[in-house]
């Protein structure tokens, strides 16, 4: 398969806090074709540094707890990462139970039933982990190379952990690939029960954390594939289902009409059933 991944040498500069990390960050810069610098760790103030390096529109920085990302235009924005180990996320991850997740009920989790399952636009990987801790297994895509570099390092840091480590090594599989290339690709005894659909959508609120994630929204939407079509692959691929995340008063994506829908406080998932007939039940359901 022929991976098509976007350059972004000339507008990305990979800073390197660690000296521990100049062989790894040589490699990345080689396949990434990223320029690469050394910044002491005493030295570094990520707003300070963000006014220096402006000629780039982002900053990859990697140091001694792995990668991450920023867009020099947002000067209030922290840095961003595929963190499954702190934070809020780790913390949804110990309390909230199957019942309580809308996500859950979306893809179908039942009683003694775990669908298969493929994240189609995986993004930092948290809806997926998600998925995995509760028994699914889940292979997860991301078409573009530096969110898929997150990803991975991400992945490769909760492997080492001793309370996530099973869930990497038994539930997850990761590919960095354009998603509907992937899912052509697929022979009919590896379709997934459930295909997975989050389009990045720019927010309205303008909270630190929405800002953070949002740095992530100008590199994935460049050159990204059309929802549309990536629905159409995904009826094509699914088993049972298509699940699509979308802002609770955003538009359906183009083309076919959901089958369901689920809504929560600001997020609403448009389910798509590509074998099931319809009851009543399932016309509409909302939390």
């Amino acid at each position: 398969m022929t991976l098509k991944t976007d350059s972004l040498g000339d507008q990305c500069l990979l800073l390197v806090t660690d000296t521990s990390q100049l062989t790894r960050a040589k490699a990345v810069g080689q396949q990434y074709q990223l320029n690469y610098e050394f910044i002491s760790s005493a030295d570094f103030r990520l707003k300070q540094l963000k006014k220096r390096f402006s000629s780039y529109s982002y900053l990859l920085i990697l140091g001694t707890e792995g990668f991450e990302f920023c867009d020099t235009t947002q000067q209030t924005a922290g840095a961003i990462k595929s963190d499954f180990l702190s934070g809020q996320f780790s913390h949804r991850l110990r309390t909230t139970g199957i019942k309580q997740e809308l996500l859950a009920k979306a893809v179908g989790i039942k009683a003694g039933e775990r669908p298969r399952i493929l994240d189609a636009t995986a993004g930092l990987g948290r809806d997926g982990f998600l998925l995995a801790s509760f028994g699914c297994t889940v292979t997860m895509i991301e078409r573009h190379p530096i969110i898929a570099l997150l990803l991975a390092d991400g992945l490769s840091r909760a492997l080492i952990d001793p309370s996530l480590s099973f869930i990497v090594k038994n539930n997850i599989e990761f590919y960095q690939a354009e998603a509907i290339e992937y899912m052509a690709g697929l022979e009919l005894h590896n379709k997934p029960d459930v295909v997975y659909l989050d389009p990045m959508f720019p927010q309205q609120k303008s909270s630190a954390k929405v800002k953070k994630e949002m740095q992530l929204f100008r590199i994935a939407a460049a050159g990204h594939t059309d929802a549309p079509g990536l629905l159409k692959s995904a009826l094509q691929c699914a088993a049972k289902r298509v699940v699509v995340k979308r802002p609770l008063q955003g538009p359906a994506i183009l083309g076919e009409v959901p089958s369901f829908q689920i809504k929560g406080v600001s997020t609403r998932y448009d389910i798509y059933l590509v074998t099931t007939q319809l009851t009543p039940e399932t016309r509409h359901f909302s939390v």
